[in-house]
């Protein structure tokens, strides 16, 4: 095999760790024509992938699809394999158009109580992540975000300094995760963290220990390491440190139902902040510091 193509592939071990990788494939000498019972068996599991409401269960019948696309070995099947690609992610697939453009801020108030205002402008970042800048009375900052639902969720900085998001799907026993980060170009990675300790439910207590283990899109490398969750006064907020052997990571997280909304980065230039986006024209933001027990809130209108 040539490392050309992409494709999915799904692994649980023995020790129930769950990793998910990019892997790059494509079989050589492609045929024009695949068998009727060869387009059955991909439709059949294309149609289960989208009933699944477990994002796991989702990428591992992806994983299934993208093995029957490459063994169809036609032209069309290589198409079908990139556009799958691109909707893989376990947040929402394309940038949504509407919350892109120019935004007012038209109420907002940092975590001790104090008023700003000023202005946020949201733009496309690859194919699935968004490019902010606000500038406001407080400062200038920069962020990048992932949509999952109606929630963009973003990760914010200053310049110079590199920070990133993650958005976690919360299962029992683990966090399934999608991220972005400065020089990544809006490439989209994907993390798996699994509880140490068995026995506890993560859909009610997320704290405590987690083996990690993702891959890093623009370096086609996976990683592993630890990830330490803490639960902060607030009972929606969480710190949380990675540990990858020689890189640390901190961050802050706003849980809202099943899903962690991150923003990370180094020491504690960062944060996150949560936007409602369900109407088209104005949106309601809660925001967070790491070390802080109390959120900002920032409510916007779209020029």
């Amino acid at each position: 095999m040539k490392k050309i193509g992409y494709t999915f592939w799904y692994q649980q071990n023995a020790s129930a760790k769950t990793r998910v990788s990019i892997v790059v494939t494509k079989i050589q000498n492609p045929r024009r024509f695949a068998s009727v019972r060869d387009w059955f068996i991909f439709l059949h599991e294309f149609v289960v992938c989208l009933r699944c409401k477990s994002i796991e269960k989702r990428l591992y019948h992806f994983w299934k699809i993208m093995t029957q696309i490459l063994a169809l070995r036609t032209t069309i099947s290589y198409l079908i394999a990139t556009v799958l690609l691109w909707i893989a992610c376990p947040c929402s697939g394309f940038a949504q158009t509407h919350i892109l453009g120019e935004w007012q801020i038209m109420e907002a108030k940092n975590t001790q109580g104090q008023s700003y205002f000023g202005t946020v402008s949201i733009q496309p970042l690859g194919l699935s992540a968004y490019l902010l800048n606000w500038k406001t009375s407080a400062g200038d900052y920069t962020g990048l975000g992932l949509m999952q639902g109606t929630q963009l969720c973003v990760g914010w900085g200053v310049q110079n300094v590199p920070f990133g998001v993650v958005i976690y799907k919360i299962e029992s026993d683990k966090l399934i995760g999608a991220w972005t980060a400065t020089g990544q170009d809006g490439r989209v990675g994907v993390e798996v963290a699994t509880r140490v300790r068995a026995g506890i439910d993560s859909e009610q207590y997320i704290e405590g220990k987690y083996d990690v283990y993702g891959e890093n899109p623009i370096a086609n490398a996976a990683y592993e390491g630890i990830i330490t969750i803490t639960r902060n006064s607030d009972a929606d907020m969480y710190d949380l440190a990675w540990n990858l052997g020689t890189t640390k990571y901190n961050g802050i997280g706003l849980r809202k139902g099943n899903y962690l909304y991150v923003g990370w980065g180094f020491n504690e230039a960062f944060g996150v902040i949560v936007y409602e986006m369900a109407q088209r024209s104005q949106a309601q933001g809660t925001w967070a510091l790491p070390k802080t027990n109390t959120t900002g809130i920032e409510n916007i209108r779209k020029k």
